[in-house]
């Protein structure tokens, strides 16, 4: 029981941190912040954050399949960057970017999560 309302507001963590990446990459003029970090810095970051909710939110997922869905994801931003009337521009670099962060983040986090992490909580293990 505990273990799933922490997952559901894992979930609801990484649901709130998608849709601010995907607002701010969709506005016309995203919000400066300070020190004007590089479009790619923030592209990291944000992959990274995605990354590791989405692995603490999806246990049971190998990281593969959350890498892929993070693939798709910045492939659909980086799509919608590429609509003129958005004055943003589609970079190839931004989507390697956000791959290399995901990968990275989860190559990091990979010896906390082998194993059926649902199964070690019900025998009173640590994840």
């Amino acid at each position: 029981m505990i273990l799933g309302l922490h997952l559901r507001l894992w979930r609801a963590s990484l649901t709130l941190a998608v849709l601010v990446a995907c607002v701010m990459a969709f506005l016309p003029e995203p919000p400066r912040l300070p020190g004007d970090p590089p479009d790619t810095y923030l592209h990291a970051l944000a992959f990274a954050v995605l990354a590791g909710l989405s692995r603490v939110s999806f246990p049971d997922l190998r990281a593969w399949e959350i890498l892929a869905g993070l693939t798709l994801l910045g492939f659909v931003i980086e799509c919608v960057q590429a609509i003129p009337a958005l004055g943003r521009d589609a970079s190839a670099l931004d989507l390697a970017v956000d791959v290399a962060a995901g990968a990275a983040l989860l190559i990091v986090l990979s010896p906390f999560f082998r194993g059926n992490l649902k199964d070690q909580a019900s025998r009173g293990g640590a994840p």
